[in-house]
């Protein structure tokens, strides 16, 4: 079900680097196109493969590729493709490792099958972790962090669906808040101003674009809108449903303000955030339909 890629690809403005739902790791160079390497990262670390495929994305640190494969996550080096440190085995899960700083030294958040991991990114050394449990081992909204560093948002959807603020010292992750407001099944959430805007709730959910006090965890509004995924940019939500409709929504932390919308794509699942560049928006569904829109 669901064929096809899952993640992103990723570019330094040289090379691209894309991951498959088998685990194959391929870099290209951007202008031709042309492969410089690849590995499978699955059959060659004896890491196990997630229920749906690989679906989170590569993220760069410096000279290094991260991926969230195995149980604590792997770095390659970005150019050439040799392994700079792996923890073998174990299960991943479907969100992308992001990389933040706190007090200058640079760690990767890691959501795994059962827990949230902070590493040292150089070195892919343990620091800590907090226990989580999803439905189907199915964490696959990002980790949100703050930009010291101190605090990580993470949420999972489904049945048990739930999300928790946690404070990172540098050696020890300790809860500050969990609660049920923001049930992320796969869409990441977005940090405005102390404003955490996110999509609560599992597909078809009619009412889905929530805004969450940070540090509290309070409910400042919940919208609208139908469970979708989205952006942020000038001031706005750039928000795509799962049926197709494209929203403009002014952040606003006391209510939803919609700007503007239409139906943009038709048929499939339109699950895959917008992107935004050179004043153009460009969205795509599951069927493959790609469309561009102009913005004023």
């Amino acid at each position: 079900r669901y064929p096809g890629t899952r993640a992103t690809p990723i570019t330094d403005g040289k090379k691209v680097w894309m991951l498959s739902r088998d685990g194959d790791l391929i870099c290209l160079d951007l202008k031709t196109g042309a492969k410089l390497w690849s590995k499978n990262v699955i059959s060659e670390y004896g890491a196990k493969n997630t229920g749906w495929g690989v679906a989170s994305s590569p993220t760069l640190s410096g000279d290094a590729v991260l991926v969230n494969v195995g149980e604590n996550g792997m770095a390659f080096d970005k150019n050439t493709g040799k392994g700079l440190w792996a923890n073998k085995g174990g299960l991943g899960s479907y969100a992308s490792p992001v990389v933040f700083k706190y007090k200058g030294k640079e760690y990767a958040a890691v959501f795994s099958a059962k827990s949230l991991v902070v590493v040292d990114a150089s070195n892919g050394k343990v620091i800590t972790s907090y226990p989580w449990k999803a439905k189907y081992d199915i964490c696959a909204a990002d980790p949100l962090v703050s930009s010291d560093g101190q605090y990580i948002f993470i949420s999972t959807g489904y049945d048990i669906g739930r999300g928790a603020l946690l404070k990172f010292d540098g050696s020890k992750l300790t809860k500050v808040w969990q609660n049920t407001n923001m049930k992320s099944q796969f869409s990441s959430p977005i940090l405005i101003n102390g404003v955490m805007y996110g999509v609560d709730g599992n597909t078809n959910a009619r009412k889905s674009l929530s805004a969450i006090d940070f540090m509290t965890g309070k409910e400042l509004w919940q919208g609208t809108i139908r469970f979708g995924s989205m952006i942020a940019a000038d001031g706005m939500l750039i928000y795509i449903d799962e049926k197709g409709v494209l929203y403009f929504v002014k952040v606003d932390s006391s209510k939803e303000i919609i700007l503007k919308s239409g139906q943009v794509l038709k048929g499939g699942k339109s699950w895959t955030m917008p992107v935004l560049a050179n004043g153009m928006v460009y969205c795509r569904n599951s069927n493959g339909d790609l469309v561009c829109i102009k913005v004023k």
